[in-house]
């Protein structure tokens, strides 16, 4: 279990550190994975119940299980999220979207910085959070080109942003 909590935490991290990152399609992928990782994490319940089930410590086992289900269940939506996007072989579809707003964030240690475009696919906005170098060009109304793929599990994400040439 602590290689898989490990694996996720790592798979998360690798996700964040590349690329723009589409908070819908975030939320979205992860909702697209919840199935599978109830699944997997009922799957897990059920043998760990049933290997421990005749032993003398099976209540304090099943206890320390379902503790830490939740970091569990966290870390298998993070590896399935990562694998949608690392093994997904299908086509990049180049969107042309208008640049509606930019703006920063900051906090006590770092500063954020977001971009707003319209929406491709029947949202009012898609939001990002992009690089500096990135933000640096962006101007109200410009015209930006967004690769997304449909990702190895279906779920929504993007390849790459930026200002059409």
């Amino acid at each position: 279990m602590v290689v898989i909590v490990v694996a996720g935490g790592l798979s998360i991290s690798v996700i964040f550190a590349t690329g723009p990152q589409l908070h819908d399609a975030w939320i979205d992928a992860t909702v697209g994975v919840l199935p599978i990782v109830a699944a997997l994490c009922a799957t897990i319940l059920l043998a760990a119940y049933f290997g421990l089930k005749w032993r003398p410590m099976a209540a304090r086992g099943m206890t320390e299980l379902l503790g830490g289900l939740p970091i569990l269940a966290m870390a298998l939506a993070g590896i399935l999220v990562f694998a949608n996007e690392r093994f997904d072989n299908s086509e990049a579809k180049v969107h042309e979207v208008r640049l509606l707003k930019h703006y920063t964030a900051t906090g006590r240690k770092s500063t954020h910085y977001h971009v707003e475009f319209e929406s491709w696919h029947g949202r009012h906005r898609e939001e990002f959070t992009v690089p500096a170098d990135t933000y640096a060009l962006a101007r109200e109304g410009q015209v930006w080109q967004l690769r997304a793929r449909r990702g190895r599990l279906g779920q929504l994400w993007i390849e790459s942003i930026a200002p059409r040439t």
